[in-house]
């Protein structure tokens, strides 16, 4: 048996209440106001039959109802997310199945857990289009053997050479001083190990060689009439 159309009297009072809750709802999620003055004036701009047929489409999930609120302008607040959520009559805390990774065995959680849907949005500097990290590194200057120019991904610093020492970083600045810092051989094969083995290791490589930087402040030292040990 179909439910019995309601009377106009009627419908005015359902979209009386309704509004009130949109407004309270909002005025909830952003206590400016904003957002509730857009939907009030949002609502008046509908008659009867449009506003009808607004609320068909979010029973049938064709139409959402959203909320502005401008990035490092306004934050939405969690504690009034939880609270807007309770009052519309939407659950965010439920019990969760979990599977024991030990027993394979599922057990249902005593405790309600707060459960959200949230987007997840990859960072600009992962696109292929915005890759802040260079493809290469083959580009190198001629004095001192380091990677230049726009193949260079980083530099370290003084400070930052300091900070490693006095934490007894040893291994950390053999890599970024000598092996990526110049030592045109030891990079080659260090950078070798890594392609065919997918991992490489510092002992491995040959003591003997220098960053280039060293061996040219040698030539230069020289060439000035200045005995060195460089």
């Amino acid at each position: 048996m179909a439910a019995p159309t309601p009377s106009p009297a009627q419908l005015k009072e359902r979209r009386k209440r309704i509004e009130a809750m949109v407004a309270k709802t909002m005025s909830i999620l952003d206590p400016a106001g904003d957002n509730t003055k857009r939907w009030k004036k949002f609502f008046e701009s509908l008659d009867d039959k449009a506003f009808c047929e607004f609320i068909e489409h979010l029973r049938n999930r064709e139409s959402a109802m959203n909320i502005i609120m401008p990035n490092m302008v306004k934050t939405l607040k969690i504690p009034d997310i939880l609270t807007a959520a309770k009052e519309v009559g939407f659950k965010t805390s439920h019990r969760l199945w979990l599977i024991d990774k030990t027993t394979g065995r599922k057990y249902l959680t005593n405790e309600k857990y707060l459960v959200l849907n949230i987007p997840i949005r990859r960072a600009q500097q992962e696109w292929d289009k915005k890759l802040s990290v260079p493809s290469r590194d083959k580009k190198v200057d001629a004095l001192t053997g380091q990677v230049v120019s726009e193949d260079k991904a980083c530099a370290i610093s003084a400070p930052e050479i300091q900070s490693l020492s006095v934490r007894g970083l040893e291994k950390t600045l053999q890599e970024l001083v000598k092996v990526r810092g110049g030592d045109v051989t030891a990079y080659g094969d260090f950078t070798r190990q890594l392609m065919e083995n997918g991992e490489a290791k510092l002992e491995s490589l040959d003591p003997r060689t220098r960053a280039r930087s060293a061996t040219i402040a040698k030539v230069l030292l020289e060439g000035m009439m200045i005995s060195n040990n460089l």
